[in-house]
Formats: C-alpha cells, sequence, structure tokens
C-alpha cells in the first residue's frame, strides 16, 4: 500500500506541474489537478492540505533535484587533483542538468521567482532554504580547493554568493523568463561554466 499511495501522490504532483504551467497558479483549481490526475477530489485532501501545500511541494521536490546533482557532481565528484578539463566537464554537466531541470519547471519556478513572496509564503521558505544549501555547496567547493585563504568569514560568503548570484540571475534571465531550446541552454551552461572557472579554480591554476 505505502508503495500505492506514493504513486498516487506522485500521479497529484505531475498533474498540478501540468496544469500550474498550462493555466498558471491563480487559474488552476485543485479540481482541475484531481481530473488531469484521475483521480477523486477527497484523495487529493490525503495528501496536501491546499493547492499552496502542491505548489511548495512541486518547489521542494525540485530544489531537492537540483541540490543532489550539485552536491553529487559539484562538490564530491571533483578534486584538486583532477585534470582542467576534467574539472571543466563536470562543472559544466552540473550546471546544465540544472539548468535543463528549471527549464523542463520554468511555469513554477517563474511564479515563485517573479511574483511577490507573500502570494506563496511557504513555497518562499522552501526556496530560501534551498538557497543557504546551495551557498553552503558553494563554500564547500571553495574549502576543497582552497580557494580564496586570505578571505575572512564574511568575504569568504561573499564571493560564494557572488557565484550563486551569477548562476541564478544568468538561469532567470536566459531559462525562466525566455523560452529556450537544450541547445540553448547548452551554450548558456558553457558560458556560465567558463566564467565560473575562471573566477574560482582556473585562478589559482593559472
Amino acid at each position: 500500500m505505502p508503495k500505492d499511495n506514493e504513486l498516487t501522490k506522485q500521479k497529484l504532483l505531475d498533474a498540478a506541474l501540468e496544469m500550474f504551467t498550462e493555466k498558471g497558479y491563480h487559474e488552476t483549481k485543485v479540481s482541475d489537478i484531481v481530473k488531469r490526475a484521475g483521480v477523486a477530489q477527497g484523495t487529493f485532501y490525503l495528501y496536501f492540505q491546499s493547492k499552496e501545500t502542491i505548489f511548495t511541494s512541486i518547489i521542494q521536490q525540485t530544489n531537492e533535484a537540483v541540490l543532489e546533482q550539485v552536491e553529487t557532481i559539484f562538490a564530491d565528484q571533483v578534486n584538486p587533483n583532477m585534470p582542467k578539463e576534467e574539472l571543466k566537464r563536470k562543472l559544466f554537466e552540473t550546471i546544465s542538468k540544472c539548468m535543463s531541470l528549471y527549464r523542463s519547471h520554468r511555469g513554477i519556478m517563474y511564479l515563485l521567482r517573479v511574483h511577490s513572496a507573500s502570494h506563496f509564503a511557504e513555497a518562499e521558505k522552501v526556496a530560501a532554504d534551498c538557497e543557504r544549501s546551495f551557498l553552503e555547496i558553494i563554500m564547500k567547493l571553495f574549502r576543497k580547493f582552497n580557494l580564496f585563504p586570505d578571505y575572512d568569514p564574511f568575504e569568504f560568503e561573499v564571493a560564494a554568493q557572488a557565484i550563486n548570484g551569477l548562476l541564478n540571475e544568468t538561469c532567470m534571465q536566459y531559462v525562466i523568463l525566455k523560452e529556450s531550446t537544450e541547445a540553448d541552454v547548452e551554450k548558456i551552461a558553457r558560458v556560465v561554466t567558463g566564467m565560473i572557472y575562471d573566477m574560482t579554480i582556473g585562478r589559482e591554476n593559472a
């Protein structure tokens, strides 16, 4: 039964993602979601308290997938002894996969990032927690490569936030606010990879 419950929950999440993307958050009703999922309306409330709750769950699921990609490749699978080209390949792979994930959830990410926090208070908190986790992963990478050793803790965090800001703003402008193809995402990821590498790991290897 637990497996069936997980399948039903995921079916609702997938249906909600489709409906929010097609109609927008405010125009989508719970009845639209359950109709798309092919379940009874009462079933929805066994898993989610409200439309905002399922929206928050989608954001959390997306962010967790991004963090898993970053943590696995960006932080855990790279080390200072790797050849330069291998490091750049791993960095590109991570950035490209994350941008592709945001592209596939473009409608949801647009709603969260463009509308004010007051509209989606729960989801905004989830997003803020993700931002903090992502910042910690970047700082972990800095420490692994002994980057910016002369910085004090505040400067160290500012450096990590600068990288985070570059990734976020580029993703916002070229993946979320604009229509993009997978080929576009690859080009964007290559540019961002080169810039981040040159500002961090490549800076030390120059």
